[in-house]
């Protein structure tokens, strides 16, 4: 199943997603996660050595390809991710699992994604854990749609898509374009209705 059919939350949905958690250090991966357009592998992995506050960027690594990318932060984090930080070592993990010496695991963010989203009321009311396990992927939350959803509000806003390719570490524009071309399509169906001809 391709990423790119996961559910996209709104900016609203987002914020309920990321208020919600239980800790601070889930509050903060899934807004992390959310700010940055980062991957599930590469939002877990995510060490402080590889923040740059003074320069307010990110080198993502353990990213697809096995490339790595800066990312710049955005204002609206930067304070957050400060203080976030100052208690960790640099070759501390930002989200480390409470049950190894280790990061939390790609699992387990999916776990805790699925888990607050429930909570935050992002299902309909009555839907359990094992409900979302059995919905078609492109109805459930995921860490992906976290991704998903930076770069499609991103190009809803008009950002161009070759910087969203940037952003997101994309090899191939072709790549951003198959993934979010239909977004530009809704966009021109809009534009012709608004003048008659």
């Amino acid at each position: 199943m391709s990423q790119n059919n996961v559910r996209t939350l709104s900016r609203q949905e987002l914020r309920k997603l990321w208020m919600n958690p239980e800790d601070e250090r889930i509050h903060m991966l899934f807004k992390t996660t959310a700010k940055l357009g980062l991957r599930n592998s590469e939002a877990v992995t995510l060490q402080k050595k590889n923040l740059d506050l003074e320069n307010q960027t990110v080198e993502v690594k353990n990213s697809k390809n096995d490339k790595s990318r800066t990312v710049p932060i955005p204002d609206n984090l930067l304070e957050e991710l400060r203080i976030y930080t100052q208690q960790l070592s640099p070759q501390e993990y930002l989200f480390p699992s409470k049950r190894s010496d280790s990061h939390l695991t790609p699992r387990a963010f999916q776990k805790k994604v699925r888990k607050h989203s429930l909570e935050a009321g992002l299902y309909p009311t009555g839907i359990t854990e094992e409900d979302v396990k059995e919905m078609p992927y492109e109805e459930r939350i995921m860490p992906h749609s976290l991704r998903h959803s930076y770069a499609t509000i991103r190009l809803n806003e008009g950002q161009e898509m070759s910087k969203v390719k940037r952003l997101l570490g994309h090899e191939s524009i072709q790549t951003t374009v198959d993934q979010y071309y239909h977004l530009k399509i809704d966009d021109l169906k809009d534009a012709v209705n608004e003048i008659e001809i």
